[in-house]
């Protein structure tokens, strides 16, 4: 997004904050916000250099239209009100949400990073989204009663869910679906994401389900992570997960997913470079499950796969050429040899 003159059909208007409160307010209006070039961040928030959408109160953002598209931003809840999400799904349509980061650092009361609260049929894609710090759910798929047998489909892929969920709710953890209706058929598909480090009710952590009216929801997981054996629990289809690792910053030696930052806000969980330990690392080569195919670039812009194995949630682990030692004719395995030119010859 640039510094421009934004022109919905409705009007002109010189920032962007009041052409999308114009948008928002007209029937029909589909809205799709994208960064791009200096505008567009690196995968973490660099606190100002990015386009980052900050909030002090209310919900960063509320989405009541059909086919809405966010991309390539930030949303930073700051608001300290009960029930302040950083995106709420409003609309019995379908939303898009792509390289995106979502997060919190106030950790107050019902706060969710996503949270769907429409009554009928819904498709949500995510994909490449870190969400983390909120203090109910990150992604809450929490759906008001409605007054039909709705369809929903909750498409996640790529993404990563840390540090939500401290507070006693069975709506609460990392990704959460729920289903308010009897009849409802929820469809929950994961691939290639981690959610770790995430607290909630009892059981209701890392991944979980809440029937208030039974329902059925059915989970495919394939190449996703826990850190509370808390997948098994819930799948129904899919496989090749990883249970029981730990989100840190430093290796301990093992069992876990290595991250920059998660120390100082706010945070940095670009993968670390450890093949020994950093079990989020060229873990498998599906390119494509449950519908659900990895982008070709990560959150950051990088190639994907860097090597012949993805690496799991939202970035790509660079792959750096090895220095060469030309003096002592030393080369790194995997570094392409250089051509080794000789003197010219004479014949006679």
């Amino acid at each position: 997004m640039a510094d421009s003159t934004v022109k919905p059909s409705g009007g002109d208007f010189t920032t962007r904050a009041s052409a999308l409160s114009d948008a928002a307010t007209r029937a029909g209006h589909t809205i799709t916000i994208i960064a791009s070039g200096d505008a567009r961040h690196a995968g973490l928030d660099n606190e100002g250099s990015n386009y980052e959408l900050a909030v002090s109160a209310a919900h960063c953002i509320v989405v009541n239209n059909t086919g809405c598209v966010i991309d390539g931003i930030i949303v930073k809840q700051d608001g300290t009100g009960s029930s302040d999400e950083g995106i709420r799904f409003a609309d019995n349509s379908t939303l898009t949400v792509k390289n995106t980061i979502i997060w919190a650092d106030t950790q107050d009361t019902n706060q969710d990073g996503f949270r769907s609260n429409e009554t009928g049929d819904i498709t949500v894609n995510f994909e490449q989204v870190y969400i983390y710090g909120f203090s109910r759910g990150g992604y809450n798929g929490n759906h008001a009663a409605p007054p039909n047998d709705p369809t929903r489909t909750h498409n996640l892929n790529s993404c990563g869910f840390w540090n939500n969920g401290h507070e006693d709710s069975t709506s609460a953890g990392g990704v959460n679906i729920h289903s308010n209706h009897s009849s409802a058929t929820i469809t929950a598909n994961l691939f290639n994401c981690w959610s770790l480090g995430n607290d909630g009710h009892a059981s209701a952590e890392d991944y979980s389900e809440k029937l208030v009216s039974s329902g059925t929801v059915t989970w495919n997981i394939s190449h996703c992570i826990d850190s509370d054996n808390s997948i098994v629990a819930v799948l129904d289809a899919g496989g090749t997960n990883l249970a029981s690792r730990t989100l840190r910053d430093a290796t301990a030696g093992g069992n876990e997913v290595l991250v920059q930052d998660i120390t100082t806000a706010p945070y940095d969980l670009t993968l670390i470079d450890d093949a020994t330990n950093n079990d989020a690392q060229d873990v498998h080569t599906v390119d494509t499950v449950h519908g659900l195919t990895i982008p070709s670039t990560d959150i950051a812009g990088t190639s994907r796969p860097q090597n012949t194995s993805h690496d799991i949630g939202s970035f790509e682990i660079v792959v750096v050429a090895a220095a060469e030692d030309e003096d002592a004719g030393l080369f790194t395995p995997g570094q392409h040899q250089p051509i080794i030119k000789l003197p010219t010859m004479t014949p006679y």
